[in-house]
């Protein structure tokens, strides 16, 4: 029963807990009044006296209920107004009372400072989040694209070898004569080495060997040089301080940044020269792509909102972030872009030298 007294009291609101502590030292003063009263006043007047004092008490006590009530309103606003904006109303505010204190109305300040911070925290969050799940599906997007391409390649390319690699072959069961037999032979080997081509690049373009095997430089110098004879561009190539290999996490968001860079290159810029760089220096590797092509509004590319090539560049932001890098991109229409990648090589907490 204490127990249950005691926890009534303290889970109470302090409007209550304010109007019982001062009804209590009413009613002391009332009752105190009355045994006053009775020594103070003759016999035949007590009776009158008590009736006027009960009143007192209960016209104080009316009095107290009705102040505090009002003296709370500035509070309780408050408090509807913190609810408001925890039900999902982040327009709401507190408004500064006539009847309320200073201190009230002080609080009521600080109190709207802090819900515009949040509102803005909170439209940040969602925009993120809104541009989060733009690039989710652009990611789902790319990668049934990148599947249909793939598989078109196949079909198209390797697939169509085998078949002919297969024609021949019947062919050259039915041959008689040597010379002819020497000719399907030469046929048979350029086919057998246009397949080969063919997967070898798209098994490079899905995951390069020599990035696993040798580092990050020997496979970028390699896909550099694949690259340049792809495209009417001339491009240049140099490594500058990288002499160990990198944590594997490291090289590989390093070389899908150039990889993405070079990708865009081809697709967008129009360019006829690029410089590509890997260098590491006070503890950060930094790859640059720069060409002299077409350009592009970075700013609006970047919104979330652009095309294949922003959904790339907002991908490779995301993946720099995951080992604590950055990525810089300057470029505007008519002038040529300039991509810049920079991670620590602190990822791991030590060097990661050669294996």
């Amino acid at each position: 029963m204490e127990e249950r007294i005691k926890e009534t009291i303290l889970n109470a609101s302090l409007f209550w807990k304010a109007f019982v502590a001062n009804s209590l030292i009413i009613l002391i003063g009332g009752t105190a009044a009355v045994l006053v009263a009775r020594d103070l006043i003759q016999p035949s007047a007590i009776q009158e006296a008590t009736v006027y004092i009960v009143a007192a008490v209960t016209i104080s006590l009316f009095a107290n209920y009705v102040v505090l009530r009002v003296a709370f309103l500035p509070l309780q606003a408050l408090r509807n107004t913190v609810l408001a904006f925890l039900r999902g109303d982040l327009t709401v505010r507190a408004e500064r009372s006539v009847i309320g204190a200073p201190q009230v109305n002080d609080l009521a300040d600080i109190l709207n400072v802090i819900l515009d911070k949040l509102q803005d925290y909170t439209g940040t969050i969602e925009a993120k989040n809104e541009q989060l799940r733009r690039l989710s599906a652009q990611v789902i997007t790319a990668q049934e694209e990148e599947r249909r391409r793939i598989s078109r390649e196949l079909h198209d390319e390797a697939s169509q070898n085998l078949t002919s690699l297969m024609l021949g072959y019947k062919m050259l069961e039915s041959s008689k004569d040597l010379e002819e037999v020497r000719d399907r032979v030469a046929d048979l080997k350029i086919i057998t080495g246009q397949a080969m081509d063919e997967i070898r690049k798209l098994a490079w373009e899905l995951r390069p060997t020599a990035l696993d095997d040798l580092g990050l430089a020997p496979a970028l110098r390699g896909y550099v040089k694949e690259f340049e004879r792809q495209m009417p561009a001339a491009i240049k190539f140099k490594v500058v301080g990288v002499k160990d290999r990198l944590a594997p996490e490291l090289e590989t968001v390093l070389y899908r940044a150039v990889q993405e860079a070079l990708t865009n290159v081809a697709r967008h810029s129009q360019a006829n020269s690029v410089d590509v760089s890997l260098v590491q220096q006070d503890r950060v590797v930094v790859a640059t792509v720069q060409d002299n092509g077409a350009g592009f509004n970075a700013g609006e590319v970047l919104d979330g909102t652009g095309d294949q090539r922003g959904m790339g560049l907002i991908g490779m932001r995301e993946r720099a972030a995951l080992v604590g890098g950055q990525v810089e991109i300057e470029s505007k229409p008519g002038s040529g872009t300039r991509i810049t990648v920079t991670v620590p090589l602190e990822f791991n907490g030590e060097d990661h030298g050669e294996d």
